[in-house]
């Protein structure tokens, strides 16, 4: 759609961190994620990459959660 810019890229370092900075250097007005929703593991312990994301942004955020079924 007219006005809309979109970015791809793989960068190395912490997922959170890499979201974050590119958004604000490209002056995000929203950034939007994919969430596995897991609440156990890992994710439990360290907090996910999309909680990372929505406590760090200067942005709107969106979440997209994956139906029930399809989440591994």
């Amino acid at each position: 759609p007219d006005g809309v810019q979109q970015a791809r890229d793989a960068e190395r370092g912490h997922v959170a961190h890499q979201v974050l900075a590119r958004a604000t250097v490209a002056s995000a007005d929203l950034i939007v994620l994919g969430s596995r929703g897991l609440t156990l593991g890992a994710g439990f312990l360290q907090g996910s990459v999309a909680d990372q994301v929505l406590s760090g942004a200067r942005c709107a955020v969106l979440v997209a959660k994956a139906p029930l079924l399809a989440r591994t």
